[in-house]
């Protein structure tokens, strides 16, 4: 089911940050939510300073999925030792890296001095069997 939910549900770690928020119908149900376009997030800690490092989106059946209005599936954040995002990457449901739609790219690293953004550089995510990724314009 596509369209409005009935209720919102938030589950948190032992530490208090927030694991997963899920949308569900009248039944609990999970459903698609029309202004998400998924049927929940989950998210991910994994740095040791407590930053938010990735966030996935699932579909009714539970499984990760590419949120049509987006287009990708997941988003991994890297941060420096200050809680400044460095990187950001997009990902499918396969987890490889994935275009942002409608942006025209797949990651982004950001530079920083003394705590203000100086650079922010954009790549798209190279074919083949060439690994990495290469510089785009947006």
């Amino acid at each position: 089911m596509t369209g409005g939910y009935a209720i919102i549900k938030y589950e948190y770690d032992p530490y208090g940050r927030l694991q997963s928020e899920t949308y569900l119908d009248t039944e609990e149900n999970l459903v698609i939510s029309s202004e998400y376009h998924c049927a929940g997030m989950n998210f991910a800690y994994n740095d040791g300073y407590g930053n938010r490092t990735g966030r996935e989106y699932f579909g009714t059946d539970g499984r990760i999925m590419v949120r049509d209005d987006l287009g990708y599936a997941g988003v991994l954040l890297e941060y420096n030792p200050f809680g400044e995002v460095v990187s950001e990457e997009y990902y499918g449901a396969d987890k490889k890296t994935a275009k942002w739609k409608g942006r025209g790219y797949g990651y982004y690293e950001q530079v920083y001095d003394r705590g203000k953004e100086t650079e922010r550089r954009y790549f798209d995510v190279k074919g083949g069997n060439q690994p990495g990724f290469r510089l785009c314009q947006i």
